[in-house]
C-alpha cells in the first residue's frame, strides 16, 4: 500500500473519530434549556469550522507535519468540552471568589467561581460560598482556563457548577452534651453523629422546658436538643435554628473554708 495514501486515510479516521467525541458527547449535548442548546450549537458551529480548516491544512501539509494538525484538532476539541472532576476543598478567597480544590489524584486546581457559576448544596439546593467550608468534597464542571488563542490550561477552571456533597438542609435534631462553649458557638458529643460544632447566630431561639432561655444560660454538660438549619457532614458543623436544654449540668461542689 502506498505509504502516503495510507497516512492521509489515517489522518481521516482521526478527523471523523474526532467529529464523533464532539457530537456524541454528553457534556455538550443539546439540554432542555434553550440558552444550553444555543451554547452547544456554538461550539459545534466553531469546531466544524475548524475541521474544515485544518482538512485544508492537512491538504497542503507535509507527511512529517500532518501529525502536528491532527494533535492540535484533538487538543482544540479537548479544550471545547468542559472538564469534570471531584476533590476536596483546600481553600477559599472569597475576596476574589477563588477555590483550590485537591481532586481525588492528588492534583491541585485552581477554580474560578464567576456570577454564571451554579452552586448547589448536596440534594441540588441552592448554595453560596458563604456556605463552604475548607475540606468539604466537591463535584465541579468546569471549563479549562483560556491562556492564549491557542493554549488552555488543565488545572486552571472556570466553574460552571459546583455541588458541595458536604452541605445540606437537615430539619431533624441532634441529642447531646455540650463539652466546650465559646462565643457563637459550642460543642455537642452527640451519640450517632459523634462530635458537632454548634453555630449560633441572633435568629436561633433557646428554651427549656418551653420556656425561653437565652445562649448566656447554657453551660458545659448540659444535655441540649439541637434542631439544625443547614449540616456540614464534611466539617461536623450545624448551624442551628434552635437549641432546647433538656437537663441542666450538675453545679461543681464547693469546699466549705476551714476554721
Amino acid at each position: 500500500m502506498n505509504y502516503h495514501f495510507f497516512k492521509q486515510t489515517r489522518m481521516k479516521h482521526l478527523l471523523v473519530g474526532a467529529t464523533a467525541v464532539l457530537l456524541l458527547s454528553g457534556p455538550v449535548r443539546a439540554e432542555n434549556s434553550s440558552g444550553r442548546m444555543q451554547n452547544a450549537q456554538n461550539i459545534r458551529k466553531e469546531i466544524r469550522q475548524e475541521i474544515k480548516n485544518t482538512r485544508e491544512e492537512l491538504k497542503t501539509a507535509t507527511a512529517e507535519n500532518r501529525q502536528n494538525v491532527v494533535e492540535k484538532m484533538k487538543d482544540l476539541i479537548k479544550s471545547r468540552l468542559p472538564k469534570r472532576i471531584n476533590g476536596t476543598l483546600t481553600t477559599i478567597d472569597s475576596a476574589n471568589s477563588v477555590l483550590t480544590v485537591t481532586g481525588k489524584d492528588g492534583t491541585v486546581y485552581t477554580v474560578n467561581v464567576t456570577a454564571e457559576t451554579k452552586l448547589k448544596r448536596k440534594f441540588g439546593a441552592n448554595s453560596t460560598l458563604s456556605e463552604f467550608m475548607p475540606g468539604d468534597e466537591l463535584a465541579i464542571v468546569a471549563n479549562r482556563h483560556k491562556v492564549s488563542d491557542t493554549e488552555v490550561s488543565e488545572t486552571v477552571l472556570d466553574a460552571k457548577y459546583i455541588r458541595n456533597l458536604s452541605i445540606q438542609r437537615r430539619n431533624t435534631v441532634f441529642l447531646g452534651t455540650i463539652g466546650t462553649k465559646s462565643e457563637g458557638s459550642f460543642t455537642v458529643a452527640t451519640v450517632a453523629r459523634g462530635t458537632q460544632t454548634v453555630m449560633v447566630d441572633a435568629a436561633t431561639t433557646y428554651s427549656e422546658k418551653d420556656k425561653p432561655i437565652t445562649y448566656a444560660d447554657l453551660a458545659v454538660g448540659d444535655k441540649v436538643v439541637v434542631k439544625g438549619e443547614l449540616w456540614d457532614r464534611a466539617n461536623t458543623k450545624i448551624n442551628a435554628k434552635k437549641v432546647m436544654r433538656l437537663v441542666r449540668s450538675s453545679p461543681t461542689p464547693t469546699t466549705a473554708p476551714t476554721q
